[in-house]
């Protein structure tokens, strides 16, 4: 029988990876009448590129949610991007908040209000619409939608509007990434063959990834430990196998896999299943939908 003498709870949800670092407050830009936050940074490539980092009478005010100190604003305007502010990311310091003097950082490429970006060549990702998955750090999470702007010297040369949830009202719904961990755990709950499993005495402990497939269906049930023995792992794949499909989800126009944790305790006296995290995933559901 496996013993647990210390048992440290830590939940790691797929792609739903809460670390230390603090999530970034975003550059913004202006497509369409709409300002969407980005997810990339072409004021960083405009640093690497001069050797030097300065923002003339610029006054910030920084946190561990801004490291690169600033805020910049950009427009797509005539097929091209533009840099049209530079400010502060908060102003919560007690300072006088001034935007950096795009006029003495730029001389005459400041044109009627703003500069051209041709020192950029790369994609900016715009999200929008509802987070779909949160990441805690950087630029990680997902949206129902997101602007990919592929740019070329500043000049946009395509873009495209993928859509990374798809809603079927014949699948079993996935917006939030807790509702398919519930639902595999109450299944395996309900449908385990308590006969297939080996006879491991009272109490049996095993950690399993639970991976949904680019259909939407359970592809595989994978033991995570070394001294795993697979008889558990088929016997949950059985018991969730036919369990779905659910909507799919996808990144840049393709559906994607999605992996979900499951650390079970196997009681066999009392044919009972417990998982040790689900608990902290429905407080944590609820706090992420009262937007805590």
């Amino acid at each position: 029988m496996k013993v647990r003498f210390v048992i440290t709870v830590i939940i790691f949800f797929g792609t739903f990876l809460q670390g230390q670092a603090t999530g970034q407050v975003g550059d913004v830009l202006i497509y369409k009448n709409d300002s969407l936050r980005l997810f990339t940074n072409p004021l960083e490539i405009y640093f690497e590129l001069t050797g030097r980092r300065d923002l003339p009478d610029f006054v910030g005010c920084g946190s561990t949610a801004c490291w690169r100190g600033y805020q910049a604003i950009w427009k797509i305007e005539d097929g091209q991007l533009f840099l049209v502010r530079i400010r502060s990311c908060h102003n919560s310091c007690g300072l006088e908040i001034k935007d950096a003097n795009l006029v003495k950082m730029f001389g005459d490429r400041y044109v009627q209000g703003k500069v051209l970006a041709n020192w950029y060549s790369g994609t900016l990702i715009a999200p929008y619409g509802k987070v779909i998955r949160y990441i805690h750090m950087g630029y990680g999470s997902s949206y129902e939608r997101e602007y990919n702007v592929e740019i070329d010297s500043g000049k946009i040369t395509k873009v495209d509007d993928f859509r990374n949830y798809i809603d079927d009202p014949n699948k079993l719904d996935r917006f939030s990434h807790y509702d398919p961990l519930f639902k595999i755990y109450k299944t395996v709950k309900r449908k385990l063959k308590w006969k297939k499993l080996p006879d491991d005495g009272r109490y049996w402990w095993e950690d399993f990834i639970v991976t949904i497939g680019p259909d939407g269906k359970i592809k595989t049930v994978e033991n995570t430990e070394l001294d795993s023995e697979p008889e558990y792992a088929d016997a949950v794949f059985n018991a969730i196998k036919d369990l779905g499909p659910w909507d799919i989800i996808q990144s840049k126009g393709q559906p994607i896999e999605e992996q979900f944790r499951l650390s079970l305790e196997f009681d066999f006296l009392l044919h009972r299943i417990y998982d040790m995290d689900i608990k902290f995933a429905m407080k944590e559901q609820r706090r992420i939908k009262k937007g805590k």
